[in-house]
């Protein structure tokens, strides 16, 4: 049983912590892309004010062109697919604790 798995992890903690940190993180920079392309493959509209969009566009604009890139268009969906992927990868933390746990060596 689960006896065997803590008598392993007291005798290697930092190896089995580093595991499932290193884990953790690939749990959350995997789903990202997928995320934000079957949003953007699917073009799922998710209701969400067209003026916080618009707002959205403008800020995140302003600081692209600060920088030399292009602006966004007002009505792009871009910007909101990224931060829709990030708030998913965020709301499946319990799923992606459970999976770096369970794929520990």
């Amino acid at each position: 049983g689960w006896r065997k798995y803590a008598h392993q992890f007291r005798d290697k903690p930092a190896s089995y912590l580093t595991s499932f940190a290193i884990l953790h993180e690939l749990t959350a920079i995997v789903p990202l892309p997928l995320v934000y392309y079957f949003l953007d493959y699917t073009q799922l509209n998710i209701p969400v004010p067209e003026d916080a969009i618009t707002e959205g566009n403008r800020v995140i604009s302003k600081m692209r062109t600060k920088y030399g890139y292009e602006p966004l268009d007002p009505n792009s969906r871009v910007m909101f697919n990224m931060v829709a992927s990030y708030a998913v990868v965020k709301a499946i933390l319990p799923l992606r604790i459970a999976a770096s746990v369970a794929m520990t060596p």
